[in-house]
């Protein structure tokens, strides 16, 4: 019994941790700066930090989700968050594909995009 209670508090500690943003390792969090990110460290970060920093890149500009639209060969009216998720799957792709990992993660947005 008190092993299962210090898992579980273990547990606790790291998902609290986790949402105080102590549990990520230095420079890969998801407010870093998208132009300084490498294939290496978006390799290295949460599905989520992906998205949010996939989202940072896109911006809002209409023109730019029209053109990932088309590259991405989704139907107009495609939601936002669809088409990020379409950018966060490319993105990974690439960097798993193609090295070098060094290569900035926005190099291959412009690429892209």
């Amino acid at each position: 019994m008190a092993g299962e209670f210090i898992i579980l508090a273990l547990a606790v500690l790291l998902a609290a941790c986790q949402l105080g943003g102590l549990g990520e390792p230095a420079g890969t969090s998801a407010a870093s700066d998208p132009d300084a990110m490498t294939c290496a460290h978006w390799l290295d970060i949460t599905e989520k930090e992906r998205v949010a920093l996939a989202g940072r890149l896109v911006g809002d500009s209409a023109d730019l989700l029209e053109r990932i639209r088309i590259r991405q060969h989704q139907p107009e009216g495609t939601p936002r968050e669809l088409l990020i998720l379409d950018v966060v799957s490319s993105l990974t792709k690439n960097c798993e594909v193609w090295p070098p990992r060094e290569r900035p993660v926005g190099d291959v947005f412009d690429a892209l995009y």
